[in-house]
């Protein structure tokens, strides 16, 4: 990335930016509250946000997810390991699909995927979509690829083993025993169960080894190996190297690279990754350097958090992020303190800190709001001071460095997530886990 590609990227959940039902029934169902489709992403609506002067459009959520909604090749999975009827777009079902609600015919979700990407090449905007590599959906099973399903050939007897997609929990671990037990047993149609792991069980998305994960954990995931025992600390430098033969690396390096393949085929052009610092550095210079050997221009984007012990280097992780191939890692240090500045007692000199010398600055992506925070125009976020405050804290993102800016879809009209929404409550933040629609879109 050069100074003169600085990408504008617009982050839209198609569930969301299409949908003018304006039913808003908690907890309801697609048919209740509706569902945005690939085809009302249309020609207007691009040119609009091309006008605006964005030049990449994220599409956040289009993988298939582990939903409540059933269609005749794919039955609602099991309310235990979801969160929300629509479930949650970072528990993914299948890595080489995309979602189902959002077609018009749902047969055919791959060919209007494919029509979608082609109208944003039409408007000359690049398509970014999430890869998330540390977890998958407790159901995940690929119809599509199935050569490619994680936990085929796996051996369930061991916690770790290279080539296991997953770390599997022993009968002595926390929690119990089998069979796995979920923190659902209280809600609506549950039983605190899944049927699948009755005899062995899985280490959850966020690193918990336990028989028992609570409400508060990653439990509808687990979380995939990538050939280092993450209990035994952040060396990983005896992995493979950027060079390494494919038959070489861990078994789950070469499925995400087969993953990172077939959408790069398809004519995606980037990928925004999901907790990437949770990640051995040396798969990401492995796969980055293949994807790059593919088409030289991908676009990788990097979540990540220095302050997260889950971290899997020592060093600071979005420098190594960086070195390791990323175009670009998440500013949220910045994010904190101008949310700070209107909540929290902080400075605007506390940005001083901040504002450093070296190429992590000019590559750091800045946001007022994405789909984990908190939107601006809440009445009882950023000071109540509505969405006006947009205004000058975009100005200080722009102004800070060269690298990408990013917008969420709702922040230009002041969306301001108010009232309970379904599984996320009344969070202020429009919710990503349920059939819903934003007033200010509708």
């Amino acid at each position: 990335m050069n100074a003169a590609e600085r990408p504008v990227i617009y982050q839209l959940l198609p569930r969301l930016f299409g949908n003018t039902n304006e039913t808003r029934k908690i907890n309801g169902t697609l048919a209740e509250n509706g569902c945005g489709k690939f085809r009302d992403i249309n020609d207007a609506a691009l040119l609009s946000i091309k006008e605006m002067g964005f030049t990449h459009v994220w599409l956040t959520g289009v993988l298939e997810q582990a939903s409540g909604t059933d269609y005749p090749d794919r039955p609602a999975d099991a309310p235990d390991i979801l969160k929300g009827i629509a479930g949650s777009p970072y528990a993914i079902k299948d890595y080489f699909d995309v979602c189902p609600d959002y077609a018009v015919d749902p047969a055919k979700r791959l060919d209007e995927f494919k029509a979608l990407l082609k109208r944003c090449r039409a408007q000359e905007l690049k398509v970014i979509i999430d890869f998330v590599p540390n977890h998958v959906a407790r159901s995940y099973e690929s119809d599509v690829k199935p050569e490619h399903s994680f936990g085929k050939g796996d051996d369930t007897t061991a916690f770790f083993a290279r080539d296991n997609h997953f770390y599997y929990l022993h009968r002595y671990d926390a929690g119990g025993g089998p069979p796995l037990k979920l923190p659902t047993a209280d809600l609506p149609g549950c039983t605190g169960l899944f049927a699948p792991e009755a005899d062995f069980g899985r280490v959850t998305g966020n690193n918990v080894i336990s028989w028992s994960p609570s409400i508060n954990d990653w439990y509808e995931t687990v979380k995939l190996n990538y050939g280092h025992d993450f209990t035994t600390g952040r060396h990983t430098s005896l992995l493979p190297g950027p060079d390494a033969s494919p038959a070489d690396v861990p078994k789950t390096w070469r499925t995400m690279d087969a993953i990172i393949a077939y959408w790069q085929d398809l004519g995606v052009d980037g990928f925004r990754v999901d907790m990437a610092h949770m990640i051995p550095m040396e798969f990401w210079r492995w796969s980055i350097k293949r994807a790059r050997v593919r088409k030289a221009g991908v676009f990788f984007s990097a979540e990540a958090y220095e302050n997260d012990p889950a971290k899997l280097t020592d060093g600071h992780v979005l420098d190594e992020l960086l070195k390791a191939g990323f175009d670009a890692v998440y500013d949220d240090p910045v994010y904190d303190v101008l949310e700070g500045l209107y909540d929290s007692g902080k400075w605007a000199n506390d940005l001083d800190a901040l504002t450093f010398t070296g190429e992590r600055f000019h590559r750091s992506l800045r946001y007022a709001e994405n789909h984990d925070e908190v939107r601006i125009a809440s009445p009882r976020e950023w000071g109540g001071l509505g969405m006006h405050v947009g205004r000058p804290v975009s100005a200080v993102l722009f102004g800070m460095g060269r690298g990408p800016l990013m917008l969420y879809s709702g922040q230009e009209v002041g969306e301001p997530a108010a009232g309970q929404e379904g599984f996320s409550g009344d969070n202020a933040r429009t919710t990503i886990f349920d059939y819903w629609s934003m007033p200010e879109l509708t």
